[in-house]
């Protein structure tokens, strides 16, 4: 029996009338949160944050002007600063610090809502843009789920063109200027946009009461259809976070995902798939090493690593899955190095007083001018001997590639045994900033800024070009495989397989 029904008749009492009381006290929180959200800052007060993100920026961001010159950054934040003339919104204000930031050309490098935004954002129901999507290049969109349901037209794998008589290629063109991506190529933004497509058709467009789409029907002509806003229901809030948050991939958007992945076996085709969602995961290095021991113990000839949704972590686990694979020792880094480690703003930085004393015990300035990670540049690792897999290993890979995904990547990949196969990876193929990546908390509206301190330089014999990790076989997105919830990536690596078993035979 439940222990609350062994409570005395007045015990009970007391327990429900508390009850009740919190559960009143949490329905009134949503008229505050509202509040709260719509909250506006005088101007005064977001120049005086603004600024402390230029100057952080200027002042310790290690590739502030890697891909963009220095001068266009400083331009665009002048244009953006010049623009801030009436109160705000902390939504407002984190789009137009958004579109700065984006120009610096780095995916650790972003904007993020306040914490006392976040909790309010939990009780709030107000209406949202009600497709979940996905976009891809520069005019491509694909509904992934209707969150109206099937009274509409617009299902699963339904390519819409247009939304209020905006092409969807204008719309993705604008978003794209307020996300912050590695270099040039657009896949990690697709993914961000796609993710964040409702709030950020707000902040440009405002919110209309219902939306006129203009879509191709089951014939590939054009047909136009009008749909109204969703309001979430209170059981559905949470439900609403993690389907924005969740990477795009096949399958169904709100498909819960593992925190770090999974290993399945598959004798009869000596196949193993190990999906990675993360690098830094708890139990990360158990998993791998466990997982190469079955994988030797089953004398498996094929494995596949899926890091399509995987947007990196630790390097040094990273790291440790190169050892099982690679075939020669290697460096992680040619480069790691920061351009000041003596931060603008160290009582508005998360964990300064650490950085203050890494600065003294690890780093060392160096002709260049930067202060560089020597061990980091040195140190050499060789193989891993026990488990180390010599099959074929064929790697997924996609926009949501990123970070420490990329360095693993970026070692292996011209091995004969290796196979990538998909899209272009979000993270640089040459190098990116991260390795320490503190927030910093802006004293007025509460909006946190994330902050790379170290350039890491992967390869440099690359050039400096802003681009991914290109796939050995590219398998780019099509509304018809998403439409039919189908996996063309993984249907294409058991078609090499099979290939190459067919003329292992013949041979």
């Amino acid at each position: 029996m439940h222990s609350f029904y062994l409570l005395k008749t007045t015990q009970r009492g007391i327990f429900l009338a508390l009850t009740g009381l919190i559960l009143l006290c949490y329905a009134c929180r949503t008229p505050h949160s509202t509040q709260y959200i719509q909250k506006k800052y005088a101007p005064e007060k977001l120049l005086q944050d603004f600024d402390i993100v230029l100057k952080t920026y200027q002042t310790n961001h290690p590739s502030y002007n890697w891909y963009t010159s220095k001068d266009s950054v400083d331009e665009r934040f002048a244009q953006v600063r010049n623009n801030i003339q009436d109160s705000l919104t902390e939504s407002e204000f984190r789009a137009k610090l958004a579109y700065a930031v984006a120009l610096i050309r780095c995916g650790h490098t972003s904007v993020m809502a306040s914490k006392a935004y976040r909790e309010a954002s939990k009780t709030v129901r107000e209406p949202i843009f009600p497709l979940i999507v996905k976009v891809w290049q520069s005019d491509s969109m694909v509904v992934l789920q209707n969150l109206l349901g099937d009274s509409t037209p617009l299902n699963r794998g339904t390519v819409i063109t247009s939304i209020n008589e905006v092409p969807v290629s204008e719309l993705l063109t604008q978003m794209k200027e307020y996300t912050s991506t590695d270099g040039y190529y657009d896949g990690f933004r697709d993914i961000q946009v796609g993710a964040g497509f409702a709030p950020r058709f707000k902040w440009l467009y405002g919110l209309p009461s219902k939306y006129r789409i203009v879509y191709l029907d089951s014939n590939g002509s054009k047909a136009q259809t009008t749909i109204p806003n969703y309001i979430p229901k209170k059981d559905s809030l949470s439900l609403l976070v993690k389907i924005q948050t969740l990477p795009v991939n096949p399958k169904p958007a709100i498909q819960k995902r593992e925190t770090l992945g999974n290993l399945k076996i598959d004798t009869a085709n000596s196949l193993a798939i190990m999906t990675l969602n993360s690098f830094s995961a708890a139990g990360f290095r158990k998993f791998i090493r466990n997982s190469f021991q079955k994988i030797r113990a089953n004398n498996l000839e094929n494995m596949v690593i899926e890091l399509r949704g995987n947007g990196g972590g630790k390097i040094h686990n990273s790291t440790y899955l190169t050892r099982f694979i690679i075939d020669k020792p290697f460096s992680v880094a040619d480069s790691a190095s920061a351009k000041n480690l003596k931060l603008a703003y160290p009582r508005y930085t998360q964990a300064a007083w650490i950085y203050k004393y890494f600065r003294w015990l690890f780093v060392k300035k160096q002709s260049d001018g930067r202060y560089h990670l020597q061990k980091t540049e040195r140190r050499i690792y060789n193989p891993l001997k026990s488990g180390h897999f010599k099959g074929q290993l064929y790697v997924i890979t996609g926009g949501a590639t990123f970070s420490a995904s990329t360095l693993f990547l970026g070692k292996v990949l011209h091995q004969n045994n290796v196979t990538i196969v998909g899209e272009e990876t979000g993270g640089g193929a040459r190098g990116n900033s991260a390795i320490m990546v503190p927030k910093v908390t802006l004293p007025n509206t509460g909006v946190q800024v994330r902050l790379p301190l170290f350039r890491l330089i992967s390869d440099a014999s690359l050039p400096n070009n802003g681009r991914g990790i290109m796939p050995s076989v590219p398998v780019p997105p099509n509304s018809y495989y998403i439409k039919n919830d189908m996996d063309p990536k993984m249907e294409k690596v058991i078609e090499l397989i099979l290939l190459r078993q067919q003329k292992g035979t013949s041979n």
